[in-house]
C-alpha cells in the first residue's frame, strides 16, 4: 500500500508540473509571436507600480493637501515614456512667458514646465484661470486649489521639461516654507500628536501680522477670513498682507 501511495503522489506532482509547464509555454509562445497587447496588459501595470514605488523611495518628498488632509508625497511623479521622449532641457522663464494664450498655454509648477493647451477646455474651474496665469509660475496658486492627486494623475501627462533658470525670491521661499510647516503640523495633529512648537506657536505669536514666518498672522480661530482660500488671520493687517502676496503686482517677482 505504501508503494502505491508514493506512486500516486508522484503522479499528481508530475501532472501539476506538467500543467505549469504548459501554461508557461503558452505565455512564452504568445510573447514570441508578438502578441504585444496581451503581454503589455500585465507588464505595463507592473512597470507603473514599480516606477511609483521607485519614485517614493528615491524622490524628494513634500507636503500637500488632499481632500482636507495633509499628505506626504513625492515632489514629482514620473511621466509616461511617450512624454519623456520629447522632454526638453533648454526651457527658460523667458520662453515660458511667451506661451501665454488660451490656445498656447504653458505653466510652471515648482520649476517644471507644463503645456496645458489641450487641457484648458476640460479644466473643471473653466478656461479663465489658466488663461490668466499662462506663461507664469503658478506653483502657489496651483497648491491652493488642487489636491495632491492632481500632481500625480494629471501633471505628468503635460510635462515638457525643467526650466533651467528657475529661481524664486526670498519672499516666495518663506511663503512656501511656512505652508510646508503648517501642513506638517496639521498632519501631526490629525495623528493625535502635539503641534510641537509649530502651528501652536505660530498661532500664539501671530499678533502683528508683519509677514514673517514667526509672526505671520495665521490663527486657527482668527476672525479675519481670506476670500481666496478660507485661511483665518488674527488681524486685518495680516489678511491684507496675505492678499497683497496673492494680488499685488509690485510684490517680489519670481526669477
Amino acid at each position: 500500500m505504501a508503494i502505491l501511495e508514493i506512486l500516486s503522489s508522484s503522479s499528481a506532482l508530475l501532472v501539476g508540473a506538467g500543467v505549469v509547464l504548459v501554461v508557461l509555454a503558452m505565455f512564452v509562445a504568445r510573447y514570441l509571436d508578438g502578441d504585444e497587447q496581451y503581454w503589455a496588459q500585465g507588464g505595463s501595470a507592473a512597470a507603473a507600480l514599480l516606477a511609483e514605488k521607485k519614485v517614493e523611495s528615491t524622490q524628494e518628498m513634500i507636503w500637500r493637501e488632499d481632500v482636507g488632509k495633509s499628505v506626504r508625497v513625492p515632489l514629482v511623479y514620473p511621466s509616461p515614456p511617450s512624454v519623456m521622449a520629447r522632454v526638453r532641457k533648454d526651457i527658460t522663464m523667458k520662453e515660458l512667458a511667451e506661451h501665454n494664450r488660451r490656445d498656447d498655454a504653458w505653466i510652471c509648477v515648482e520649476g517644471r514646465a507644463y503645456d496645458v493647451s489641450k487641457y484648458i477646455d476640460y479644466h473643471p474651474g473653466g478656461s479663465l484661470p489658466i488663461t490668466n496665469l499662462a506663461g507664469k509660475d503658478v506653483t502657489d496658486a496651483f497648491a491652493n486649489y488642487h489636491p495632491a492627486s492632481v500632481y500625480k494623475k494629471l501633471l505628468p501627462t503635460y510635462y515638457i521639461g525643467d526650466i533651467q533658470d528657475y529661481k524664486v525670491s526670498d519672499w516666495v521661499k518663506e511663503h512656501r516654507g511656512l505652508r510646508q510647516e503648517l501642513l506638517r503640523s496639521a498632519a501631526q495633529a490629525e495623528q493625535g500628536g502635539e503641534a510641537g512648537g509649530s502651528l501652536a506657536q505660530i498661532s500664539e505669536a501671530a499678533k502683528s501680522g508683519d509677514g514673517t514666518v514667526q509672526n505671520v498672522g495665521i490663527k486657527l480661530d482668527g476672525q479675519f477670513v481670506s476670500p481666496v482660500n478660507n485661511q483665518r488671520f488674527s488681524s486685518q493687517k495680516a489678511l491684507d498682507l496675505h492678499l497683497k502676496y496673492l494680488y499685488d503686482p509690485n510684490r517680489p517677482a519670481v526669477g
